[in-house]
């Protein structure tokens, strides 16, 4: 059973392995994958850093509705009501 289980995982591998005589580097790729590790460390250092942060943000809204009656609409869901 873990031996199918392991076959079973390695199936799924979205990245496989490319043979090393098909692979050909170039500086855009290098650029560019130097590029994409700099940004994603980044995003990952200011997300967690907002993530983190305590800031409190409270809000207040009076409404200036001078009528004198109020409408208040309910919407109600019931189920099954047996």
């Amino acid at each position: 059973l873990e031996v199918i289980m392991v076959r079973w995982a390695a199936s799924l591998d979205m990245y496989r392995k490319v043979p090393t005589d098909l692979l050909e580097g170039t500086k855009r790729g290098s650029f560019l994958s130097y590029g994409a590790v700099i940004l994603m460390a980044t995003l990952f250092m200011l997300e967690t850093r907002a993530y983190f942060s305590n800031n409190w943000v409270s809000s207040l809204a009076l409404d200036d509705n001078q009528e004198s009656r109020l409408q208040v609409n309910f919407n109600i869901t019931m189920m099954d009501l047996r």
